[in-house]
């Protein structure tokens, strides 16, 4: 369903999906700023208030822009593809009329169809903007230190493993109880 919304409204959701791609983008470069007014502080660089102000305004300028506009574009593919949605059932409900009462139709205008659009759609763009920004964020700490990066996915993998083994005392909850039941 995405693909075919994504092709019947190209317009909105390229605009959209490459400005998600440069506000996912903003972590990484918040970091290299971050390295660079460190520099800056501790006299590593030659200090100026331009060299200061300059970087720090283009981030800020950066930041607001795409993400306003990310965020105005995806909302306008949202909107476009209700209307498409709404569209073809309606022509679908003509060319095929249904044993539907009325108000089961207009639950499906009215709520199905927009949670359909709206949660199936940020769902989407939430999955593909930190998706993004973790692998920018993993090319910022190759750029940085690979012992760095090998350490924090090691740590991450093993986080996760015995996240997973925490979940497990629902199921032993369930024997303890058991247990008690049978003396």
């Amino acid at each position: 369903m995405f693909t075919y919304l994504a092709k019947t409204n190209k317009k909105y959701f390229l605009l959209g999906f490459g400005l998600l791609i440069l506000f996912s983008l903003d972590r990484p470069i918040l970091a290299y700023l971050i390295m660079y007014d460190t520099k800056l502080a501790d006299g590593s660089l030659d200090f100026s208030w331009f060299s200061l102000i300059l970087p720090n305004f283009i981030y800020l300028l950066y930041y607001f822009m795409t993400n306003y506009y990310s965020e105005l574009f995806l909302d306008k593919f949202e909107v476009a593809s209700r209307h498409k949605l709404n569209y073809e059932f309606y022509a679908s409900l003509i060319k095929n009329p249904r044993n539907a009462s009325n108000s089961e139709i207009a639950t499906i205008f009215t709520n199905d169809i927009p949670v359909i659009t709206s949660s199936y759609i940020s769902g989407m763009m939430s999955i593909l903007y930190l998706v993004i920004s973790f692998f920018g964020s993993v090319m910022i700490l190759y750029s940085i230190n690979v012992k760095i990066l090998i350490y924090l996915i090691l740590i991450s993998v093993i986080t996760f493993t015995f996240k997973e083994e925490s979940l497990m005392p629902s199921k032993t909850n369930k024997w303890i109880s058991i247990r008690k039941l049978l003396g």
